[in-house]
């Protein structure tokens, strides 16, 4: 008959796939008619006479609607919905019934019909079309909570995806602290009860709060704001750190905010200071390297330079005439090593060594020289350059184990890094890179990003953009492209590039983030906001948020607009709703919605009489829920305009009266009817004996006079 979802309630999912009725009515002329009447508009119908029949039967299997007759002749149509209740079992139903009770119709509202019926002359007529509306009313139901569902399963995954950040995120609203992630709670060392709801000035130094302030101003104003800051920021134990940060306007709970990103760079920094006074060492190490030049004729020293004392430990007068082989490491084959400088002279011009060598002291240095050919010259004369490596080659060592870390940390990073020359060529990418870009080192590096595949056209202008800015030393970003994979999809990316000027060239690096799924979950957050507007806006009943401490209407679709007489549903925006109450309904009203609805939140329908922006009375049915509207404790209220069924109910009430008042005076007319008769018998048999007593020639003067006394009263009656 139909499917059931994992609760054992009905699931109805599509309504033309499925119109399945069940109908438990006891009349089986009666049921016969409105099984083929549903039967005809296309409906699927099973049909019961009892109520226990119906109980055990949905026990098994759920239908998609229940049609009750509230009268059966073993139970009652409320016994059958308790009961069902007791079972978990939760079915939309709709109740009819013979006889127009309203505290019957009010009771079975209460327990959940979806409407109410009178068998009446227009019973079967009407009854497709209330069926049909009831089941689209279940379909938008549905589909309205699997939107909700929706909507917090995103939410609770972008609240994940924040709590998990590397670096500290907080929204402020009002200038007050409204969220706070676990990664700025520990950056701060407060709790987030401690946060949430403080101004910013309670945790942030005046200079930072000044200047927050001042960007968010700017912002309103319009004016360009840079993107990050860098301050010193003061922790709870009074520790200092250096941040950076960045801030922007966002909507928050559907509020204007700023949120700000930020980042504890304090390790960078002094990373960063390290590699500088590292940087300075080595210039000035490199500044004050002095070379040392010989000219050797037949393997004796003929010349050299003043340097040579400070690498050798000789000065220049105890070298020249000296023979070369204090040049040479002492340990070596000279006469090898003479042979491999002779054909690497011949071949190349120059011959290039390093050695170990004794200085005067004893002691040793590292040497590294280069030994060429003067031309031209008889006999054959060389020329040497010595320089003393001793330190760089320390040098070398702490910067080759320096660039492994650097290189470690690059590689290790979850975003993409990237270094690029000018003209987009890159020059460096790291592990994380590579995965982003689907492509391995080898088809990265020494191509151009322009030229590259996984750029798409349309983002050549935005790129072409950031190697103008680089070139004249301005960062970019955080800016959004799109990369295409190697199969064709596309990944969403957020770059930012930092110049770096380098004598007369210009080199930048770039940053590389992966946001493909951040925009899948924005567009699915897009989405289901759509959805649940066009849900809103498109249901058949009069949908209005009540706020709870002004008693105004926040927001209504136009349904409600039109059943009070409004041109559209922004005009009711605002407007006291309890003031369209008729007076005689207005307390009771206003009670219900303080009391049941924000209160108790009961669900239960109310009936009351209303006006239209007009003055023109009609009849609503509203059925309220507590929930909240911009953070603040509002009320859903749903309206259904029914004044033409009570129009209906009253007229058939009308009706009914006269047709029950025709009915007593036919019975007292049978009853005069039956009166006569039982008279008109005896009355003949009295009227004719005194006919008889009157022929009669023996009967007395006296006695005749008195029948015929008899005679005629008797034909009278």
């Amino acid at each position: 008959m139909s499917r059931k979802n994992k609760t054992g309630n009905c699931a109805v999912n599509d309504i033309s796939v499925s119109n399945a009725v069940l109908i438990v009515e006891d009349d089986k002329d009666l049921l016969h008619l409105i099984r083929k009447g549903l039967q005809r508009a296309g409906f699927h119908t099973e049909g019961i006479s009892s109520g226990a029949d119906a109980l055990e039967m949905m026990l098994n299997e759920v239908p998609e609607l229940l049609l009750l007759d509230y009268r059966l002749p073993d139970m009652t149509g409320r016994q059958l919905i308790e009961k069902l209740r007791e079972k978990r079992r939760v079915i939309p139903f709709i109740v009819f019934t013979g006889q127009g009770d309203e505290k019957v119709a009010v009771e079975m509202m209460k327990l959940g019909a979806r409407d109410y019926l009178v068998k009446d002359s227009a019973f079967l007529d009407v009854l497709p079309s209330v069926i049909r509306q009831v089941l689209r009313q279940l379909a938008l139901e549905r589909q309205l909570a699997d939107a909700e569902g929706a909507l917090k399963e995103t939410a609770r995954k972008f609240e994940r995806l924040v709590e998990d950040m590397h670096d500290g995120y907080f929204v402020i609203q009002d200038f007050n602290i409204v969220y706070a992630n676990g990664r700025i709670l520990e950056m701060m060392g407060y709790s987030r009860d401690e946060v949430i709801g403080k101004h910013v000035d309670e945790l942030l130094s005046l200079e930072m709060t000044k200047k927050l302030v001042e960007l968010h101003r700017q912002r309103l104003r319009g004016e360009p704001v840079p993107e990050q800051y860098e301050f010193i920021m003061t922790k709870r134990d009074g520790t200092e750190c250096l941040v950076e940060f960045g801030a922007r306007r966002i909507a928050y709970e559907d509020r204007p905010a700023v949120s700000v990103v930020m980042r504890d760079i304090t390790e960078r920094r002094k990373a960063e200071e390290a590699l500088r006074e590292s940087e300075k060492h080595y210039s000035a190490l490199v500044r004050s390297l002095t070379d040392a030049v010989f000219k050797f004729k037949g393997g004796v020293v003929t010349w050299c330079n003043e340097r040579v004392e400070e690498i050798y430990g000789y000065t220049k007068d105890e070298l020249i005439g000296k023979k070369a082989g204090f040049f040479f490491q002492q340990d070596m084959n000279h006469s090898k090593l003479i042979d491999e400088i002779s054909a690497s002279i011949r071949e190349s011009g120059f011959f290039r060594g390093t050695a170990m060598v004794e200085r005067k002291d004893g002691s040793v240095v590292d040497i590294e020289y280069t030994i060429s050919q003067i031309t031209g010259s008889a006999p054959v004369e060389l020329v040497a350059v010595a320089r003393d490596i001793t330190e760089r080659r320390q040098a070398e060592v702490a910067l080759r184990e320096s660039e492994e870390r650097l290189r470690n940390y690059l590689e290790s990073s979850p975003d993409g890094i990237f270094v690029f020359d000018s003209r987009g060529t890159f020059l460096y990418v790291n592990r994380a890179q590579c995965r982003i870009a689907d492509c391995s080192r080898e088809e990265l590096l020494g191509k151009n990003f322009l030229e590259l595949p996984i750029l798409p056209p349309e983002y050549w202008p935005k790129a072409t953009r950031v190697l103008d800015f680089n070139a004249v030393g301005r960062p970019t970003g955080p800016d959004e492209f799109e990369l295409v994979k190697k199969d064709g999809s596309r990944v969403f990316v957020e770059v930012s590039t930092y110049p770096v000027v380098l004598a007369d060239k210009v080199e930048a690096i770039g940053i590389a983030r992966d946001i493909t799924e951040r925009k899948r979950m924005e567009e699915a957050l897009r989405q289901s906001e759509r959805n649940y507007r066009v849900l809103f806006e498109s249901t058949l009943d009069g949908l209005i948020v009540i706020d709870a401490e002004s008693g105004k209407v926040v927001l209504a679709n136009q349904t409600a607009a039109d059943i009070f007489g409004f041109a559209g549903a922004k005009e009711g925006i605002g407007i006291a709703p309890f003031d369209f109450v008729c007076p005689k309904d207005r307390d009771e009203v206003v009670r219900i919605f303080l009391e049941d609805v924000l209160g108790a939140d009961l669900h239960e329908i109310h009936e009351f009489r209303a006006r239209t922006k007009d003055g023109r009375e009609i009849w609503v049915s509203a059925v309220g829920t507590k929930t909240e509207y911009q953070g603040k404790l509002a009320g859903l209220v749903s309206i259904r305009d029914i004044t033409e069924r009570r129009r209906v109910e009253e007229e058939k009430q009308r009706l009914e009266e006269q047709l029950r008042l025709a009915g007593r005076l036919a019975a007292v007319g049978e009853l005069a009817a039956g009166i006569a008769h039982e008279l008109n018998n005896p009355l003949a048999a009295v009227q004719g004996y005194a006919q008889f007593l009157m022929a009669s020639p023996n009967l007395d003067e006296k006695l005749k006079r008195d029948v015929e006394i008899m005679y005629r009263e008797a034909q009278r009656a």
